[in-house]
C-alpha cells in the first residue's frame, strides 16, 4: 500500500510545474522587431541605471530553423569584457551535447566565474519563446522562460548595470523586446481582511455672485393649533389599552366638528358657571374651530 502510495506521489510531482503570476508594466519601453546585434544603453532611457528589484526585460522571439547560439549580456559603463564588468551573461547552447544555457559573469582583472548550467533547455527550433528576466532582492535575477520559472542567479552587485546587450542573428528573431523600469504591478488581487474607508477629495468652487434683484413676500404664519381641554391620564401602566370613546375623545381620528364644539362648551359651563371664564372658553373654541377649517380648506 505504501509503495503505491508513493508511486502515485511521484506521479503527480512529475506533472507540478512552477508557473509565473502574470504581470503588467506601467511605462513599457518597447523595441519592435529588434535588429541583432544590439546595444542599448538603459541608463540614457527612462530603465535608468542598475538592475534593481522589480524591475525586467522580456525578449519575445522566435527560434530560427537552424540555430547555434544567442546571448544576453548586462553590463557597466564601458566597453564590455574589456573596461566594463558583465554581472550577467546569459547564452543557450543549441549545438552543444548536451545542449546548455550557460549563466555566467565576468570581472576586471578576474575573467568567468564559474558556469550555472542546470535546469534543462526550454527552447525549440522554429518555435516562439518568451524570455523574461526580472531583478530581485539580493543581486538575484530571476530567469524565466515561457512563463515558468527556470533558474535564478544571484552572485555580483546590480546596481551598476548600464547596457544591454543582444546578439544572435542566425538563431533567434526579437519580435519585441520590453523594458519595464517601474515596480511590476501583479493582476493577483490580495483582499485585505479588515477595510479601509477610501478617502475622498472634494473640490472648493469659486463662484461669482451676480447682483440680483430680490422680492420679499410676506408669510403668514398659521399658529400652532392648542388643546383647550386635554384629557390627561397620569402615571398609566404600560402597556396600556385605552377606551377613546368612553374617555370622552370621541370616535374616530378627525377635526372638530360644531356639535363637538357645543358639548365641549356645556361641560365648561357645568364645571365653571362664571361669565367670564365660559366667554373666555367660547372664544377659544371659536379660534380653535377657524383653525381647524382654514387647515381643512388648505389640504383640499
Amino acid at each position: 500500500m505504501k509503495s503505491k502510495t508513493l508511486f502515485l506521489l511521484i506521479i503527480c510531482a512529475s506533472f507540478m510545474v512552477t508557473t509565473i503570476e502574470t504581470a503588467t508594466c506601467n511605462n513599457p519601453i518597447i523595441y519592435n522587431n529588434l535588429n541583432l546585434p544590439a546595444t542599448i544603453n538603459l541608463a540614457q532611457l527612462a530603465f535608468g541605471r542598475g538592475f534593481l528589484p522589480n524591475k525586467s526585460i522580456e525578449i519575445n522571439g522566435v527560434i530560427l530553423a537552424r540555430p547555434n547560439e544567442f546571448r544576453v549580456n548586462l553590463f557597466e559603463d564601458g566597453v564590455m569584457q574589456q573596461t566594463a564588468d558583465v554581472p550577467f551573461h546569459f547564452k543557450p547552447l543549441f549545438r552543444s551535447n548536451p545542449t546548455l544555457v550557460v549563466r555566467n559573469n565576468w570581472i576586471r582583472n578576474g575573467g568567468w566565474g564559474p558556469q550555472e548550467t542546470f535546469g534543462g533547455f526550454p527552447f525549440k527550433t522554429n518555435q516562439p519563446f518568451i524570455l523574461e528576466f526580472v531583478a530581485a532582492e539580493k543581486n538575484t535575477i530571476i530567469i524565466n522562460i515561457n512563463n515558468q520559472r527556470f533558474a535564478t542567479f544571484s552572485r555580483v552587485d546590480l546596481s551598476r548595470i548600464s547596457q544591454l546587450y543582444v546578439i544572435g542573428m542566425n538563431t533567434i528573431r526579437v519580435n519585441t523586446l520590453t523594458l519595464c523600469p517601474n515596480p511590476v504591478i501583479t493582476t493577483t488581487t490580495v483582499r485585505p481582511t479588515t477595510t479601509t474607508e477610501e478617502p475622498t477629495t472634494t473640490t472648493e468652487l469659486t463662484t461669482t455672485e451676480e447682483p440680483t434683484t430680490t422680492t420679499t413676500e410676506e408669510q403668514t404664519t398659521t399658529p400652532l393649533p392648542t388643546c383647550p381641554y386635554p384629557i390627561v391620564i397620569p402615571y398609566p401602566k404600560i402597556p396600556a389599552t385605552i377606551d377613546l370613546l368612553k374617555l370622552g375623545f370621541g370616535e374616530g381620528f378627525a377635526p372638530l366638528s360644531v356639535l363637538d364644539l357645543l358639548v365641549l362648551l356645556l361641560i365648561q359651563l357645568t364645571v365653571s358657571p362664571s361669565i367670564c371664564i365660559v366667554m373666555a372658553c367660547l372664544i377659544k373654541l371659536l379660534q380653535h374651530y377657524s383653525t381647524s377649517i382654514h387647515d381643512l380648506m388648505i389640504s383640499r
